[in-house]
């Protein structure tokens, strides 16, 4: 598991790679109020420079990067994010 920098003190992330897959994972710490932030995702864990993800939780597509990752999310929320590509 790596910690990841969100830029943000109600967001919380990590970084978990598998042998199979590997996800991010984003809370809103926050229960009362919507968080949004920057989170980063460093070169050293060896993600291409633009990669997809998909939201496990409602099956959401976006495209990532390496660097700054814009996030929002509601109150109490989270993404769990597989990255597919």
């Amino acid at each position: 598991v790596t910690f990841l920098d969100t830029r943000h003190e109600d967001l919380f992330a990590y970084f978990k790679q598998g042998s199979s897959e590997s996800v991010i994972v984003c809370v809103n710490l926050n229960p009362e109020i919507f968080s949004e932030g920057l989170l980063a995702i460093p070169a050293s864990l060896g993600l291409p420079g633009s990669f997809q993800v998909v939201d496990l939780l409602d099956g959401a597509g976006y495209r990532w990067r390496t660097g700054d990752n814009y996030v929002l999310l509601s109150p109490g929320s989270s993404h769990i994010m597989r990255i597919v590509s």
